[in-house]
């Protein structure tokens, strides 16, 4: 199996597709734009796409209720015990639009990564009524489940996926799959192999050529997913390896190098690679750049995704592919993911 995800992670907050009129207050989704565009990238050959469920980093010029998020507004809080009316209609189109051009949604439960910086305040697992800490806070736990179950009904029938989170690499996350996610999956009876970990894989230490075994949260929840269920079912969900291409590549180590030497093989071994050049700052890209507090990042280059494509036919693995391009020059997206799609075709 290869897929090849397009990361357009703060869809649902792009005010190329999602506009909010501060007089009425209503949230538009612009579906031409986001057809038009999701047409062009399936064309290219992207078979799917992940996605926040709500991304806190564009400009809020009416304050908090110019955040595009599921929780009431009470005052100037969320309230994580009521729904918005709107939110899952508008969510759901999108959703249908990817699904209409042939594409699957990976949805993002939740994300560690609003949690830094000034955004944090635009998230409703920091500014809520209930005094909740973040999602890591035990008392956020019930709250997760209703928003689990939420999506799970709001999304039926079209064939959603489930990331447990992006980039979810604090210790917390242990105690929220095993007090969250594993009751989640056993009452909506989820399919493991439509999900993946939510927590990337962390850079191991490189000695004599080999690299070291760590214990990150990774790890940890293979584990506790075994305990929990079986070893089909730790092995049937995708492992995230951010990095890719990027982190030092193409000099060893590095994230792909890591992960193939522990996980790939000539023969599938069940073991399902997930290979991301999310928070590569140093690639090779001419125009898949963007400056962010005056210092360039720059992701990948067509020629080293054919790269890593190639090595990556190597192994019997299954594997997906995803870039999160950082600039929305469309020609240099595709560009991309044509060059992969030559690979795996060919």
């Amino acid at each position: 199996m290869r897929n090849i995800v397009y990361g357009i992670l703060c869809l649902l907050g792009d005010p190329r597709f999602l506009t909010y009129d501060g007089v009425t207050g209503k949230w538009t989704l612009n579906e031409a734009a986001l057809d038009s565009h999701l047409a062009k990238i399936h064309a290219a050959g992207a078979t799917g796409i992940r996605i926040l469920s709500w991304e806190p980093w564009e400009t809020h010029p009416y304050g908090i209720r110019s955040q595009f998020q599921p929780y009431a507004v009470l005052g100037s809080k969320f309230d994580l015990a009521h729904f918005n009316t709107w939110y899952f209609p508008i969510a759901r189109k999108a959703i249908e639009i990817a699904k209409k051009r042939g594409m699957t949604t990976w949805w993002c439960w939740m994300d560690n990564c609003q949690f830094a910086g000034v955004y944090k305040k635009w998230s409703p697992w920091i500014t809520n009524v209930q005094g909740i800490a973040s999602c890591y806070d035990v008392k956020a736990y019930p709250f997760i489940k209703t928003w689990i179950e939420k999506c799970y009904t709001e999304f039926a029938g079209l064939g959603v996926c489930w990331s447990w989170g992006n980039e979810m690499n604090k210790p917390g996350m242990v105690d929220i799959a095993r007090n969250v996610i594993f009751p989640m999956i056993k009452k909506l009876k989820l399919d493991p192999k439509r999900m993946t970990y939510g927590a990337t894989m962390e850079p191991a230490e490189y000695v004599n050529g080999v690299y070291l075994d760590t214990n990150d949260v990774q790890s940890k929840l293979k584990a506790i997913t075994e305990d929990a269920f079986d070893k089909a079912t730790k092995l049937s969900i995708w492992r995230e390896v951010h990095g890719i291409g990027g982190k030092g590549y193409p000099a060893v180590p590095n994230q792909l190098d890591q992960a193939l030497s522990w996980w790939g093989r000539k023969k599938n071994n069940g073991i399902r690679i997930w290979l991301s050049d999310d928070g590569v700052w140093d690639g090779d890209s001419k125009c898949d750049t963007t400056t962010y507090n005056g210092k360039v990042q720059t992701r990948p280059s067509a020629a080293r995704w054919t790269e890593i494509a190639k090595i990556t036919k190597l192994y019997g693995n299954d594997f997906t592919i995803e870039m999160l391009p950082k600039t929305q020059d469309i020609n240099c997206i595709i560009t991309k993911i044509k060059a992969i799609v030559e690979v795996m075709n060919g």
